[in-house]
């Protein structure tokens, strides 16, 4: 068994990675977030990354990523940069506090 799979990695998610993701990057599991860092788990261990630019300045907030989604990310040996988000299989929201309806 493999890190991943301990963490939840089935062949949903191996399918969608191969569709979606670019043959240098890698698959992991966000497990925290603090501000603008995420510390996902891998086939290595644990890595800190931060957001890629593309998905930090050009997605809908709905579409970053969150703890427990897999993401697949550029690896830079210390660091990493996620640059995409699976699909997700099921997600717990619920409504912000205020006036304004929104998850």
């Amino acid at each position: 068994m493999t890190a991943l799979q301990e963490f939840g990695w089935n062949e949903f998610h191996h399918n969608n990675f191969k569709q979606a993701a670019a043959p240098d990057q890698l698959p992991g599991r966000v497990t925290s977030v603090k501000g603008f860092k995420y510390i996902l788990i891998t086939e290595k261990g644990e890595l800190e990354t931060e957001l890629a630019g593309k998905l930090l300045y050009g997605a809908d907030p709905e579409e970053l990523p969150r703890v427990g989604d897999w993401v697949f990310y550029l690896d830079y040996s210390d660091s990493g940069y996620i640059v995409g988000v699976l699909p997700r299989v099921n997600a717990l929201s619920r409504k912000n506090s205020g006036k304004r309806v929104e998850r």
